[in-house]
């Protein structure tokens, strides 16, 4: 059996439930384990011999399936996304976690994500697809499934992708949706501007968003935008208590802008990174005054 053989074998059968039957093919998945060139690893018994990927308590079969698709320093395509997705909806009540990061999935691979999250037998409670070649189109479907009474989904990160104000818009808008549980949003390093954060700002202000913590470092959002998010922590229904701006175009005016919001006493910020961007002392003198006032959350 070559490795493709064996991923469309594990695939089908982990559709299936069925890893008894993959049991059977022990030796074979040994001989691809990365410590095949161990002879310690590959000799004796079957059942001392020890595959280092085999499911544990905590690593269980959508891991493993992961983990065979990219065997080798293969990365994972939207076929193997469709098989993940595939598996999402078993109905085992795991994984929580799906961690996809660095690899080759498009909007088509997202669809098929986002597909299983609407399902009632996903449990998926953070998706992290960091490093992929995702834009709007795949971001709408994910805002779509963020949108559905069964969706659980509370993490999902997408930074150093390709999504733009176009995508940001889609989510901000099922953010807005009472069905949504997303709390933490990462979209560091990619093209988000001024519109798209001012489509999430509207979304903070909104009494059904829960989200707590926002990432828009590595993005061309300036004070004009700054502006849009300070006017949200400023509103009574905001829950955000962390926001990263770390190398934006943001100036000692978009500092201003945020440190009065601190002063608000509807603001709910605790943690605030502005790191590399155009802010002098004139900015930070606008922190501290705000770090005066009582109502000031910054840093507790």
């Amino acid at each position: 059996m070559d490795d493709k053989q064996l991923r469309e074998f594990v695939t089908a059968h982990v559709k299936e439930g069925a890893w008894q039957v993959v049991m059977l093919f022990w030796d074979e998945l040994l001989q691809i384990d990365s410590k095949d060139d161990d002879e310690d690893t590959v000799s004796g018994d079957l059942k001392s011999r020890k595959l280092t990927w085999w499911p544990t308590d905590e690593d269980h079969d959508l891991t493993i399936l992961l983990k065979v698709l990219t065997k080798g320093g293969h990365k994972l395509t939207d076929e193997g996304a469709k098989h993940i997705a595939e598996a999402l909806t078993i109905g085992h009540g795991y994984p929580y976690h799906l961690d996809l990061r660095w690899n080759d999935v498009t909007d088509e691979g997202v669809k098929h994500i986002a597909e299983a999250l609407c399902s009632s037998q996903c449990r998926l409670q953070s998706l992290n697809l960091v490093g992929n070649k995702v834009k709007h189109e795949g971001v709408k479907h994910i805002a779509e499934a963020l949108s559905s009474s069964h969706c659980r989904l509370e993490i999902l990160l997408l930074c150093h992708n390709k999504v733009t104000d176009e995508g940001v818009k889609h989510i901000a808008e099922a953010l807005s949706n009472s069905q949504s549980d997303l709390k933490n949003l990462d979209l560091y390093f990619n093209d988000v501007r001024d519109e798209g954060v001012k489509h999430i700002a509207e979304a903070l202000s909104s009494s059904h968003c829960r989200l707590e913590s926002l990432q828009l470092g590595w993005n061309k959002v300036t004070d004009e935008g700054v502006k849009h998010i300070a006017e949200a922590l400023s509103s009574s229904h905001c829950r955000l208590h962390t926001l990263h701006l770390p190398s934006t175009e943001v100036t000692d005016e978009g500092v201003e802008y945020i440190a009065e919001a601190l002063c608000s006493g509807h603001c709910c910020l605790q943690r605030l990174d502005l790191r590399w961007n155009k802010v002098t002392d004139e900015g930070l003198k606008h922190i501290a005054q705000a770090l005066s006032s009582s109502h000031c959350r910054l840093g507790t």
